[in-house]
């Protein structure tokens, strides 16, 4: 899979690996995440909005992750496994990031073309059940996150100092003003933490 960005985001350069996050957990304690469970309780977004891959240098672009890679050879049905009711498949996580990098690209060309416009929620749990992503072929979703990703680094690949500036009102962890860099880091703070995800479902 592409790296999220296609150059290095401002306030970026070149950086180890970033660190593992912890084990996110939901306020009612479940893992993330099931069709209707909260991805994310209120206290841990406000954790993770302070993270380094938040608000820190955001890794270099040829640090991005690779699911392709962290999935090839695993059979159907361990893709498919969810080793908790609450917790996604590795397939769902992988039609997840799919979906994620979808919205995010064409909110990358709101932010460009629009004056200070808000930020939808993308609503994701939801998106789980009603798009069944526990019914996708494995293969298929994988390309159409590969190829995503990299028409998602495209998109980002020749952005000058005035366009990664413009700003947007972004609803996560609560609405606030954000300029289009710290769009494209959450992006990759995003793939980041789904691979691991995965890594930890795969490897427990």
């Amino acid at each position: 899979m592409a790296a999220v960005g296609g150059g290095p985001i401002p306030g970026g350069g070149p950086s180890a690996r970033p660190g593992v996050l912890p084990r996110r957990r939901s306020a009612d304690g479940r893992r993330h995440l099931g069709a209707g469970a909260r991805s994310l309780g209120d206290r841990r977004r406000r954790r993770l909005a302070g993270h380094p891959l938040v608000l820190g240098p955001p890794p270099h672009p040829d640090h991005g992750p690779r699911h392709d890679a962290a999935l090839a050879g695993v059979p159907d049905a361990v893709l498919r496994h969810r080793p908790e009711p609450a917790v996604w498949s590795p397939l769902e996580y992988c039609c997840h990031l799919r979906d994620v990098l979808i919205t995010q690209r064409e909110r990358v060309v709101r932010i460009l073309v629009e004056d200070r416009p808000t930020v939808l929620p993308m609503h994701r749990e939801e998106r789980a059940g009603l798009l069944r992503y526990a019914d996708e072929e494995p293969s298929r979703a994988l390309a159409q996150l590969r190829a995503v990703a990299e028409m998602t680094a495209w998109s980002l690949a020749s952005l000058d100092a005035g366009q990664w500036a413009r700003i947007c009102v972004y609803n996560w962890p609560e609405p606030a003003t954000r300029d289009l860099a710290w769009v494209a880091r959450h992006t990759l703070h995003e793939a980041v933490h789904h691979l691991d995800d995965v890594r930890r479902i795969l490897v427990p």
